[in-house]
């Protein structure tokens, strides 16, 4: 399976259908913060606009990057997860 990035849209973070598949790089709009903004998942099969189910690392860096108001995991690695500021 091929991973893409997913907007989120509001409301339970862990709800994959609280994501929509976005066709860019959402570092140019994601500045951290504490508001959960996108996240590097792979595509559920019988819906590819939506995630597969949410992993247990998915999860850790969620968490992760909420509390620390920072894309998750850090540089030198590739963030699966971008914050953005609170409107």
């Amino acid at each position: 399976m091929r991973r893409y990035w997913y907007g989120y849209l509001s409301g339970d973070m862990l709800d994959p259908n609280r994501y929509e598949k976005i066709f860019f790089n959402p570092n140019n709009i994601c500045f951290g913060g504490p508001t959960l903004c996108a996240i590097y998942s792979f595509e559920d099969r019988s819906n590819p606009n939506i995630p597969t189910s949410i992993s247990k690392n998915m999860k850790i860096y969620m968490i992760a990057a909420k509390s620390t108001n920072k894309d998750f995991p850090v540089f030198p690695n590739k963030p699966y997860v971008y914050v953005k500021p609170s409107c």
